[in-house]
């Protein structure tokens, strides 16, 4: 027999999460597909609000099956990259919700118009403006402060032997991005001052992590890892 989970769109009962989650479990749903709370759209709540509603869904035993977001429900003909830090923004809202799924729209075209007329330009030249990047990874992040103009900062290897030269001076820390496992806090360096031992420590934690990636008992999370943002023409 299929089992299918049943979600909803909790603001359609009341603007107050709380009273959607009462009257969700007395109707045994227990999957949100999160729209707004408190007459505030999921993606203009402030950062206490998102943190309160987390609270209130995992006190509930409430999964968030999707973020029922606004991205896309735009004209075809408005201008899009005022768009692209909201769906950045959904993105990570998804992750902080872990939720599978983002609801979204496929622009409005004009009254009276041909559909398929649109359709590269949602497909190629809109689709090419989304150039988002997601997965799990490892990132070597170096904070510096410069002492002298034209030093070699091209990588890790120049960087490290700018600080041995007393040409700057800064910290070096390793980050893994939607890998989560047991182990790994353990072998991760803390920040630490950019010298020749710190860069080692980095360059094994990171070796460490590749070998945890299929690890049965690692969990991925993909993440966001990178948007490109490009300029757009106005003709």
């Amino acid at each position: 027999m299929s089992r299918f989970i049943i979600s909803c769109f909790g603001d359609e009962i009341s603007s107050d999460l709380a009273e959607q989650v009462a009257v969700m479990k007395a109707n045994d749903v227990h999957a949100l597909e999160f729209r707004s709370m408190d007459g505030v759209n999921i993606l203009d709540l402030p950062p206490a609000q998102l943190e309160r509603a987390a609270s209130i869904l995992k006190g509930e035993g409430i999964a968030v099956s999707a973020i029922g977001s606004p991205i896309g429900k735009i004209k075809i003909t408005d201008p899009f990259l005022p768009h692209m830090d909201r769906f950045k923004h959904t993105l990570e809202l998804a992750h902080f919700f872990n939720a599978p799924y983002i609801r979204m729209f496929s622009f409005f075209i004009p009254v009276g118009s041909d559909p398929a007329k649109y359709r590269d330009e949602v497909m190629i030249e809109k689709g090419d403006k989304i150039p988002c990047r997601v997965g799990v990874g490892v990132r070597i992040v170096a904070n510096i402060s410069t002492k002298k103009a034209n030093i070699d900062l091209s990588g890790l290897f120049p960087i490290a032997f700018a600080a041995k030269s007393g040409f700057l001076n800064g910290q070096i820390e390793v980050l893994k991005i939607g890998i989560d496992s047991a182990g790994l806090n353990m072998i991760l360096p803390p920040p630490s001052e950019i010298n020749d031992t710190s860069l080692q420590s980095a360059l094994q934690a990171v070796a460490a992590i590749r070998a945890k990636l299929y690890d049965q008992n690692t969990k991925l999370i993909p993440h966001v890892l990178a948007i490109q943002y490009r300029q757009q023409v106005t003709k």
